[in-house]
């Protein structure tokens, strides 16, 4: 089923397009490209990173009108998180994800990820840089320790002798 609506959007597998092209079903290709010129576009800013992605839920679903599982998300749960990443059929109410729009922010969340395991590896250097002189230290507590240990046992050893003298001097 092919359908053309008064505005011009095309259906195929629908009689109810919500877009220029509406195809219910696959569609296999080489190439999806996705027009990003630069002087196309105003008011650039970052795009939001990995508390964004953290809020989504990614989902293993089966279809209902027809067979087959997938995985993917649910529009109605990313439209709370990212509605811009959302459209909804004017006719229909179904909603839709624009997939191909979440490069940006796992780009951007990559690089978070990224920053977080450079720092978690300088924290790392810096703890086993601690542990060395942590580990030089105890080793230098212990040598002073047997050093003691033996000037004690020394000094036991005279005061012993020096009791025995006093003995000694008194029974005289």
């Amino acid at each position: 089923m092919i359908r053309i609506t008064s505005a011009g959007d095309v259906g195929i597998g629908t009689a109810t397009p919500g877009a220029k092209l509406h195809v219910n079903g696959t569609i296999q290709a080489t190439s999806f490209i996705y027009t990003s010129d630069g002087r196309l576009k105003t008011n650039i800013a970052p795009a939001p990173g990995l508390d964004m992605i953290l809020a989504l839920r990614g989902v293993q679903y089966d279809w209902i009108d027809h067979e087959g599982s997938d995985f993917g998300l649910i529009a109605q749960e990313v439209e709370k998180v990212a509605p811009k990443m959302v459209t909804t059929n004017p006719t229909t109410g179904f909603k839709a994800v624009k997939y191909g729009n979440f490069v940006s922010p796992l780009i951007e969340s990559t690089k978070e990820l990224y920053g977080m395991c450079r720092m978690s590896q300088s924290e790392l250097a810096a703890l086993k840089a601690k542990q060395k002189s942590n580990s030089d230290d105890i080793k230098t507590l212990k040598n002073r320790m047997n050093h003691l240990e033996v000037e004690n046992k020394n000094m036991r050893q005279e005061l012993q002798q020096i009791k025995k003298l006093l003995q000694q001097m008194k029974s005289q």
